[in-house]
């Protein structure tokens, strides 16, 4: 099961949000970085990230 421990998010200019996630799943931690694209901007991309952390 994952469990969603902390989220955040933040405006990262004006081409996209950037969302921040640590998360559990199988006894191990996880961060995830998403750098999503926004809508209304055709030349940006999304872009994801996932560590696992040393617990």
């Amino acid at each position: 099961m994952l469990d969603i421990l902390h989220g955040a998010s933040r405006e990262h200019g004006a081409r996209r949000t950037e969302f921040f996630l640590v998360m559990r799943y199988q006894h191990s931690y996880w961060w995830a970085t998403i750098n999503a694209a926004r809508e209304d901007v055709p030349s940006s991309s999304t872009e994801m990230g996932i560590w696992r952390l040393r617990t």
